[in-house]
């Protein structure tokens, strides 16, 4: 799973954090990143309760 999401999904997301302007401070670099990655926490959880919760039902 990481050999097919990591060039296309994580990389854009955390380019900047993982390569952060030279001029750029390092505290506002690490705060950016992880929002970031809290952000996109919270969406997984959200789409994997709504599909767990909401969308599929067992008999």
């Amino acid at each position: 799973m990481s050999f097919l999401t990591t060039p296309y999904y994580v990389n854009p997301l955390l380019g900047r954090w993982l390569r952060p302007p030279p001029d750029e401070p390092a505290a506002r670099s690490n705060l950016r990143g992880l929002a970031v990655v809290a952000v996109a926490m919270a969406f997984w959880a959200l789409v994997f309760y709504l599909v767990t919760v909401r969308f599929w039902t067992l008999p």
